[in-house]
């Protein structure tokens, strides 16, 4: 019959209340201390925290090791096209001095 209480509907008394919930309340402790520790500051949460916390880390160090190489790189690009103004301006030069020799 659904709904029926296995008990035949009696009460339970505080001893028995006690010993069907013991293997639950120590399942919960064992959950527990996997998770926080036996003295709250060790276990999972806090080797999952420290992963965190290192994961961060290196994600910031490569994120800064990025920026430094965009930056050689445009401070690369800048020193080639540098170079490459003063190779124009120095054929200018040539060419001017050239002409003017060859004109006097």
């Amino acid at each position: 019959m659904p709904g029926k209480k296995e008990n035949g509907g009696a009460y339970v008394t505080k001893t028995q209340c006690r010993q069907e919930m013991r293997p639950l309340r120590d399942d919960v402790r064992t959950i527990k201390d996997a998770l926080l520790g036996k003295d709250l500051r060790s276990g999972l949460v806090l080797q999952v925290t420290e992963f965190k916390n290192k994961l961060e880390q290196v994600i910031k160090q490569k994120q800064d090791e990025q920026e430094t190489f965009k930056e050689e790189q445009r401070q690369h690009k800048q020193t080639i096209a540098r170079l490459k103004i003063a190779t124009v301006a120095f054929g200018f030069t040539l060419v001017g001095i050239i002409i003017n020799h060859l004109w006097h």
